[in-house]
Formats: C-alpha cells, structure tokens, sequence
C-alpha cells in the first residue's frame, strides 16, 4: 500500500450538511459579507439579504450591489477576496470549537 493513501483507512464517515441542519452557515456569509462591505461604507440588512440575496454567489451579490447600491465594480475582486477568507475563518474557528481532533 502506497503511503499516500494510508489516510483513506482512517476516514470513518463524510457528513454532508445541504439544508442547514447541522450549521447554518448562510449567517457566517452574510456576517462575513457585511465585514467586507463596511470597509467600503456600504452594508446590507439582514431582511433585505434574506428578501434579495440569500441563495445568491457572492459574485451575484456584488453584481447586484454595484447595479442598486453604486458599488464600485473594481472593488468586487477584493471583496469576494476578503469575505471568503472571514467566512474560511468562522468555519476554521466553529471546527476547532465543536469537532474532536
């Protein structure tokens, strides 16, 4: 056996969490997409994300917010950037928090 792929011995279950059930992770995107945001003075509502945006790409959403809110279109890189790396944060602080090692 190849040493590489020792590792598949040890994985015992893969969960899969599609609806929300086990993390709602959509408060960690609007939370990390409001950061993002406020550094540039703009940010969106909670209702108003769930009305308008929820479900939508980041890249979407940014579309959109350039179109209704005068978003700087040079500025959606930096901000699909930077709320990917606060959302990767949250999820990295909830697995240290609540999975075993």
């Amino acid at each position: 056996m190849q040493r590489g792929f020792s590792i598949v011995t040890k994985i015992k279950a893969v969960i899969f969490d599609m609806d929300g059930m086990l993390i709602e992770a959509k408060d960690w995107h609007y939370d990390a997409l409001n950061k993002a945001l406020n550094l540039f003075g703009l940010e969106i509502t909670r209702q108003e994300h769930q009305i308008v945006y929820d479900g939508l790409s980041t890249k979407d959403k940014l579309i959109m917010l350039s179109r209704d809110k005068g978003l700087s279109q040079s500025l959606h890189e930096f901000i699909n950037d930077d709320e990917t790396k606060i959302y990767d944060g949250n999820s990295q602080q909830f697995l240290q928090t609540y999975v075993p090692p």
